[in-house]
């Protein structure tokens, strides 16, 4: 399929390993495990995964807001690629924590961007800010 083509496309160009979006743990320790003497099952044990997600959460509190703050300025001041660019990282910070009512948002906002269908932003920013409230006060 396309996953194995790009994988291998990857690997081809010198990649020493290929993860997909979201990261699972396993797949990660396995992909570490040939580069880093000691990451055994002990190295990502309950609490090692709890370090982990608890480092996740506290980047998405901080870089999630920055992230939306970019959008509506990039709309304020008329920067669509721009939109349509923080709107894709967003949507892959969202897909990586696997929030997914984040990221379908960001999806449309994207769209609307690249079909330079301006009128629905507004909209968009305001469900993107409802949605990362109510994930906002999960993650607290």
């Amino acid at each position: 399929g396309v996953l194995k083509a790009e994988r291998d496309r990857c690997i081809a160009a010198g990649m020493d390993e290929f993860l997909t979006k979201p990261i699972e743990l396993a797949k990660l320790k396995d992909a570490l495990s040939a580069y880093f003497t000691g990451v055994d099952e002990h190295t990502a044990n309950d609490s090692g995964s709890h370090q982990i997600v608890q480092e996740m959460i506290s980047l998405a509190l901080r870089d999630i807001p920055a992230r939306i703050e970019q959008l509506k300025q990039s709309y304020r001041d008329g920067q669509i690629a721009k939109l349509s660019r923080t709107a894709h990282s967003l949507r892959g910070i969202a897909g990586s924590m696997r929030l997914t009512p984040l990221g379908g948002i960001t999806v449309k906002i994207e769209e609307a961007s690249r079909s330079n269908n301006l009128e629905a932003i507004p909209a968009l920013l305001a469900e993107i800010d409802a949605e990362w409230e109510t994930v906002e006060k999960l993650l607290q």
